[in-house]
């Protein structure tokens, strides 16, 4: 055979090789990737993890303060974090779909009304692998669920702290990316009519306007929200007596 022709075979079969171990390599579950049997509410209600999801009479993931979402048919490995406009506490459970599963204290709503996930608090996704049948009834489902966190490439990390202001007139200024939005933390909420907070362009100014009172305020601690995208984070600046 033409020595040619043979290194064409090689290489072919070496690709096929490489190939076959690279799809087998998208298809592993991601570490700490974990397999449950979640039977429904008439035979153990199982909960998932650390959530209070569950699968009702119905057969539907049911949640009393969580919320979830269902991506479809996907795996472990979808590598991207959904928008957050259409979660819900009811989804039917479909075996092949991908779920996001959030605790409601690691949204943020913005006053746009879009919400994003806080950096640094878990959220878990889950596949759905098939429905628990015995004698033709449906006691549950095998899922897999690993537990994950949101991350953003553009965004500081949670709690960065940017600065104090000690007079009435001082200003904070911080860049933040350009299609960024803000929204105030509980405490700044409560004393806004004392700051002028503007966000133009990537570029956050805060500035106090009020001398400080450590009893009737502007004192203390402040938290701002950064959301880009589906993800935000958190600024913190200080108000303190001169």
């Amino acid at each position: 055979m033409n020595k040619k022709l043979i290194l064409f075979y090689v290489l072919f079969a070496l690709v096929l090789i490489f190939n076959a171990c690279s799809n087998d390599n998208d298809r592993k579950d991601p570490e700490g990737t974990v397999t449950l049997n979640i039977m429904n509410e008439d035979n153990g209600k199982t909960n998932l993890a650390n959530s209070d999801v569950y699968i009702n009479k119905s057969n539907n993931f049911k949640a009393q303060s969580w919320y979830m979402i269902d991506a479809g048919i996907a795996s472990l490995n979808t590598d991207y974090q959904p928008g957050l406009q259409n979660i819900t506490h009811e989804s039917a459970v479909q075996s092949g779909h991908l779920y996001y599963l959030y605790n409601p204290e690691g949204i943020v709503e913005f006053p746009s009304g879009t919400r994003a996930a806080y950096e640094g608090t878990s959220y878990y996704k889950i596949v759905v692998v098939s429905p628990i049948l015995e004698n033709g009834i449906n006691k549950g489902a095998v899922i897999k669920y690993v537990q994950c966190y949101p991350l953003s490439s553009n965004l500081p990390e949670k709690e960065t702290f940017i600065g104090q202001m000690t007079s009435s007139g001082d200003q904070l200024k911080y860049s933040v990316p350009k299609d960024a939005e803000y929204a105030a933390g509980t405490y700044l909420q409560s004393e806004m009519k004392y700051f002028d907070i503007q966000l133009d362009a990537g570029e956050l100014t805060v500035k106090l306007n009020k001398y400080v009172d450590k009893v009737k305020g502007p004192y203390g601690d402040y938290t701002i929200y950064i959301r880009s995208g589906n993800v935000c984070t958190s600024l913190v600046f200080q108000v303190i007596a001169p």
